[in-house]
């Protein structure tokens, strides 16, 4: 099972985590644990499965409670939270996630650009698979996590619409790509997650950030999820 390495450095990726938006350990799970993580997400049964974007991505919620290893893992990620912000910090999910090549129509590959909240909220991913520009990497755009940035883009509309107030969707849930393409190119452009197989992510995911379309081969993840805090 994962555990913590004593020897993290855990104030530098506090400090990466405040100023990127992001921090990674690069191939920190090796594949005695990744393998039969994989196996387990492809043999789970889809019909208890959530299946988006033309059936190539599968989501199993609730996986800790299905697979002692990503237990495990959950577990890891509460202990790493925990003990990079000097509180306990107990994940309320931990989903696995496998994404096939996706057949590239402007359907499929537009509006993937989203913040999860407009208050800090982190994950903590496992990336299960080598992750290439063409294997649908995670992007985020660092630096639109912080406090000013989204004040602003809630002020000028493009985070939140007054219709909003009056529904249970908002509009950072599915940002415009074009916007999206601007803010990039003046934030010096979106950094996509290009890693070996068994890094672990620490995201603030109040940043607009999106997992890129597959175009070739598979990928494979953990996400545990945590409330504000």
């Amino acid at each position: 099972m994962p555990v913590v390495d004593p020897s993290l450095d855990l104030a530098r990726i506090h400090s990466e985590v405040d100023e990127k938006g992001f921090s990674l350990l690069p191939a920190y799970l090796d594949d005695g644990f990744c393998a039969p993580v994989r196996r387990f997400i492809d043999d789970f049964d889809t019909a208890r499965s959530e299946v988006n974007y033309g059936g190539s991505e599968k989501r199993v919620w609730m996986a800790h409670e299905k697979d002692a290893a990503i237990a495990g893992f959950r577990g890891f990620a509460d202990e790493l939270l925990s003990r990079i912000y000097g509180k306990e910090i107990i994940s309320r999910d931990t989903l696995a996630i496998r994404n096939l090549p996706v057949e590239q129509t402007l359907e499929l590959i537009k509006g993937r650009w989203h913040l999860d909240s407009l208050r800090t909220q982190v994950k903590v991913f496992a990336f299960l698979t080598e992750v290439t520009e063409r294997s649908g990497p995670l992007e985020v755009i660092p630096g639109t996590h912080r406090g000013g940035f989204k004040a602003l883009h809630v002020i000028d509309g493009h985070l939140l619409k007054l219709s909003d107030f009056r529904g249970n969707t908002r509009k950072y849930q599915k940002l415009d790509d074009i916007w999206v393409d601007r803010i990039a190119r003046a934030s010096g452009g979106e950094k996509p997650f290009i890693c070996p197989a068994g890094t672990v992510a620490i995201v603030d995911t109040s940043a607009i950030h999106r997992a890129r379309p597959c175009l070739e081969a598979n990928r494979y993840a953990l996400t545990s999820y945590y409330d504000h805090f």
